[in-house]
C-alpha cells in the first residue's frame, strides 16, 4: 500500500511480477492501524486464530489473512449482504457461464474516485450469534451497495454498540476507509461517527451527505466578508459593459427560487424582426480565478437541490444578492442577443458583457396566467410592482411565448429527443415531514424559458469552440449503447410497435406514434440504452455532437451560480470577446470536465435519494394503491412501473402468500394461484396491467418503498371502494385532493 511506480518502472517490468515481489513485504507489515496496536497472542482479531503462531518474532505481529478470510467466508449469508437484492436477480447471475476469462487488479494507475467515507451499519461478523466475548472486529454493510462489506475492529465501535448491537440495525454510522491488504476479502475500515436513526428527516439527509460526498459545511468567513452586501457599479465596468438597464428585462423561476440566474427580453424591430434577449448573471466577475472562493466553488462543482433544502455551490451573499438577477436592482451580466424572425430563425447574434435591471421577477405560474389568459393575469402583474406595466410585459411573454413554440417545434421535426421522466412535489409540514404530493407537471411557461436558455448554450459553444478548439469546455451526449438500443428495438417488433433508432429524431417519432397506453413503458425502456450527457474538453474529443438535442455543438452557460462548469465557460467566453488566449490551459479544462461529470452524478443521485426518502415517508403515512404496468418477470420476482408515480418498483412472488406459482421461462410469465382455487388464478406477463400498493415496507434497513401485488379477487372482496384504483386516475385524483387541503397553509 506504500509503493509507488514510475512510469519506467512500469514498463521495464511486468506489473504482475511488481505485485507478486510486494506482496510479501505488504503482508510483513504491522497492522498496527487496525486497533491501535499490533495483532498478536494477546491482541488478536478473533477467537485466537487470527494470529500468525510463527515463531519469528516479526511474523507474531501480523494479520494471518486465510484465517480472517475462513471466518468471513462462514460468517453473513449472501442473503445479509444483498439483503434488497431480488432472489430472481441472484439466480439470473449464477446461471451466467463459469468458464470464462478472469483477471485480477494488481496495479492502479489512476485513483479516480478518491472516496473515503461510507455510510451503513454495524453487525457482529455471525450476525445469527451476535457478539461474542472473544470477537475482535465486526462487519459494516454500506447502504450503497456498489460498495463492498467492510472489517473494523470492536474496540473502535462506540460502546453502545457493544452493550446493544441490535438498536443499531436501525442507526446510520459512517466509517472512514484505511487500507485493503492484496489477499484478504474485505476491505479495513474505522469507525469515524454515529448519524442517527433511519427514518429521521435530519439523520437521512446525513446519510445522504456522506454516501454522495456533499459538503454541506459553511463557507469560511472570510470567504463572506471579502463582499459587500450593497451593489455598486464601477467605472471601469462601464467602458466593459453594453449598458441594458433602461430594456425591459424579467425573469421567469420557479416560486421559491432565489439565485436568479438567468432573464429573458423582447422586443419588435422596425423591420418586423424581433431582438430576444437571453442575460445571464456575471458570476466570474467575484469569482477569480484561483481565487480562494474559486477553489471552493471548483471543489463543491454544483449546487445540491434536495426536498427540503439546497446546498448552494456559492456564498448566499453572491447566490442570493450581489449575483442573483434580483429585481429592481443593477446587475452586471453576459448577454446573448439574437435577431430573430417570428418562426425563431436567428437572423444575426451578439454575445458581449453588460450591465443590466430586472424589472420584475415573474414565477412559472405567473407567466403560465398570461398565456393562457386566465381572468386575474393582470391584477397578479400588478401585484408584483413591476418597473413597466402589467400589460407590457404580459405583451412580452405572449410574443416569447410563440417565438418558443415555433422553436421547439422545428427542433423537434429536425431531429431531437425528449426523455423526460416525471418529477414529484413535496409539501411539508411544520417538523419538515412530507404531508402531501402533487407531480410536477411541466407546462408553456416551463418551456418558454427551455427554449432559449438551450439556444443560448447552443450560441455560446459555438462561439467558444470556434475560438478554442483545442480548450473548449463542451457538453455532448454520446448516441445509444448499441446492444441495449438493439433488445429494445426487437422487444417493441415483438409486442407489434413499430419503432426506430437510426438518429434521436426517429426515435422520438417514434416514441410520438406509439399506442398512448404504452406511452409511459416505452419512455421508461428507451430511457435504458441512453449514455448520460458528459462535459468534456475539446482537446480530448473531436465529437462534439449532442446526440439527444441532434446539435453539433452545445454547452453549459445559464447557469453560473449554480454550476461550475459554467464559470469556466464563462471565463473562455470572456477571453475570447476580448481576443484573448485560452485563459485556462487544455488538460486543466480536461481535468476540471471529469471532475465535473462526477460531482453532477453525484449530486443528481442525491436529489433522487431524497425524493425516495420523502416519497417512502409520506407512504408510510398514505400507502396508495396505482394500476401499474408488468416491465419485469421472473420466478421469484415481478418488475412493475407506476405511470403516476412515475417509479419502478419490484415485488417478491414469495409475499404473495400464492398456494401455487408456475413459472414459464420461454414466455416469461407467471401463473398464480391463491388457496387452491381456480377462481384466483392470475397469469402474469410483460405488460400485464397489475393493482399495486405502495407503502414503506416494515423491516427493510434502509428504509425502502414497499410493492404488494393486490390480487383482483382481493380487489373484488374490498369494503373500501375508493382505495382500490378501477380507474387509471384515481391516484392522480387523490393526489391532487390530498393537496388541495393544505394549499390554504402555503
Amino acid at each position: 500500500r506504500k509503493y509507488r511506480f514510475s512510469d519506467s518502472d512500469v514498463k521495464s517490468r511486468q506489473i504482475s511480477d511488481i505485485q507478486e515481489s510486494n506482496r510479501e513485504e505488504i503482508r510483513n507489515e504491522e497492522f498496527d492501524e487496525i486497533e491501535n496496536g499490533d495483532i498478536n497472542g494477546e491482541n488478536d482479531i478473533n477467537n485466537g486464530d487470527l494470529a500468525d503462531a510463527s515463531s519469528s518474532p516479526k511474523r507474531s505481529h501480523l494479520l494471518d489473512i486465510p484465517a480472517v478470510n475462513r471466518i468471513l467466508d462462514h460468517a453473513i449469508p449472501n442473503k445479509e449482504r444483498d439483503e434488497g437484492i431480488p432472489e430472481s436477480r441472484q439466480e439470473q447471475n449464477s446461471d451466467e457461464p463459469q468458464l470464462r476469462p478472469r483477471g485480477k487488479v494488481v496495479f492502479i494507475a489512476d485513483a479516480l474516485h478518491k472516496r473515503k467515507e461510507f455510510v451503513g451499519f454495524l453487525v457482529p461478523i455471525r450476525v445469527d450469534q451476535g457478539l461474542g466475548p472473544n470477537d475482535r472486529f465486526v462487519h459494516f454493510i454500506p447502504i450503497d451497495k456498489r460498495a463492498p462489506k467492510f472489517i473494523l475492529p470492536l474496540r473502535g465501535c462506540p460502546e453502545e454498540f457493544v452493550q446493544d448491537w441490535k438498536k443499531f440495525r436501525n442507526h446510520y454510522c459512517v466509517v472512514k476507509f484505511d487500507q485493503w491488504y492484496p489477499d484478504l476479502y474485505s476491505p479495513i475500515a474505522k469507525f469515524v461517527k454515529l448519524i442517527g436513526e433511519i427514518g429521521n428527516i435530519e439523520s437521512e439527509t446525513c446519510a445522504i451527505y456522506s454516501t454522495y460526498a456533499i459538503e454541506h459545511s459553511d463557507f469560511p468567513e472570510t470567504i463572506e466578508a471579502q463582499f459587500s452586501t450593497h451593489f455598486e457599479i464601477k467605472e471601469s465596468e462601464l467602458s466593459k459593459r453594453k449598458d441594458f438597464r433602461k430594456k425591459r428585462i424579467f425573469s421567469i423561476d420557479p416560486p421559491t427560487a432565489r439565485d436568479l440566474d438567468d432573464a429573458l427580453s423582447i422586443e419588435q424591430l422596425p423591420n418586423g424582426n424581433f431582438e430576444v434577449g437571453v442575460h445571464i448573471a456575471d458570476v466570474t466577475h467575484y469569482v477569480k480565478y484561483l481565487s480562494e472562493l474559486d477553489e471552493i466553488a471548483k471543489q463543491r462543482n454544483t449546487s445540491v437541490y434536495l426536498v427540503q433544502k439546497c446546498i448552494p455551490m456559492l456564498p448566499r451573499i453572491l447566490c442570493e444578492n450581489l449575483c442573483s438577477l434580483n429585481p429592481k436592482e443593477d446587475r452586471y451580466a453576459f448577454s446573448v442577443v439574437w435577431e430573430m424572425k417570428s418562426d425563431g430563425e436567428v437572423v444575426d447574434t451578439w454575445i458581449g458583457k453588460t450591465i443590466i435591471r430586472s424589472c420584475a421577477k415573474l414565477s412559472y405560474a405567473h407567466a403560465q396566467k398570461v398565456i393562457e389568459n386566465e381572468p386575474d393575469w393582470n391584477t397578479t402583474l400588478q401585484a408584483l410592482e413591476p418597473e413597466y406595466s402589467a400589460d407590457l410585459i404580459a405583451k412580452d411573454i405572449l410574443l416569447l411565448d410563440k417565438i418558443a413554440k415555433e422553436m421547439r417545434k422545428k427542433r423537434f421535426d429536425t431531429g431531437a429527443l425528449s426523455l423526460g421522466r416525471k418529477k414529484l412535489n413535496f409539501v411539508l409540514d411544520e417538523n419538515g415531514f412530507p404531508k402531501s404530493l402533487c407531480v410536477y407537471e411541466q407546462k408553456d411557461s416551463n418551456k418558454l424559458v427551455e427554449e432559449f436558455m438551450l439556444r443560448a448554450n447552443m450560441s455560446v459553444a459555438k462561439f467558444i469552440y470556434d475560438k478554442y478548439k483545442l480548450s473548449a469546455l463542451l457538453r455532448k451526449h454520446p448516441p445509444p449503447k448499441e446492444r441495449q438500443m438493439t433488445e429494445f428495438l426487437k422487444f417493441c417488433s415483438d409486442i407489434g410497435v413499430e419503432m426506430c433508432a437510426n438518429s434521436a429524431g426517429e426515435l422520438n417519432q417514434c416514441l410520438k406514434k406509439a399506442p398512448s397506453h404504452l406511452k409511459h413503458v416505452l419512455h421508461f425502456l428507451a430511457t435504458k440504452p441512453m449514455h448520460m450527457a458528459v462535459y468534456f474538453s475539446t482537446g480530448d474529443l473531436e465529437d462534439c455532437f449532442h446526440y439527444a438535442l441532434n446539435v453539433p455543438y452545445y454547452t453549459h452557460f445559464t447557469s453560473p451560480i449554480r454550476r461550475y462548469p459554467d464559470i469556466i465557460v464563462h471565463r473562455l467566453l470572456d477571453a475570447a470577446l476580448s481576443e484573448l488566449e485560452s485563459p485556462i490551459p487544455s488538460l486543466e479544462v480536461s481535468k476540471i470536465a471529469t471532475y465535473s461529470n462526477i460531482k453532477k452524478l453525484n449530486a443528481r443521485r442525491a436529489s433522487e435519494h431524497s425524493d425516495r426518502v420523502f416519497l417512502t415517508l409520506w407512504l408510510k403515512q398514505h400507502p396508495l394503491r396505482d394500476l401499474c404496468t408488468v416491465i419485469g418477470v421472473q420466478k421469484n420476482y415481478i418488475d412493475v412501473l407506476s405511470p403516476e408515480l412515475g417509479i419502478d418498483a419490484g415485488v417478491r412472488v414469495e409475499t404473495l402468500g400464492c398456494s401455487s406459482v408456475d413459472f414459464d421461462d420461454s414466455a416469461k410469465s407467471l401463473t398464480l394461484t391463491w388457496n387452491d382455487d381456480a377462481t384466483t388464478k392470475v397469469v402474469i406477463k410483460f405488460l400485464s396491467s397489475v393493482t399495486i400498493e405502495f407503502g414503506m415496507h416494515p423491516d427493510r434497513v434502509p428504509i425502502q418503498i414497499e410493492a404488494k401485488l393486490i390480487p383482483q379477487h382481493v380487489l373484488n372482496n374490498s369494503l373500501n371502494a375508493e382505495s382500490s384504483l378501477d380507474e387509471p386516475n384515481n391516484l392522480t385524483t387523490k393526489l391532487v385532493r390530498v393537496l388541495n387541503d393544505f394549499v390554504d397553509d402555503g
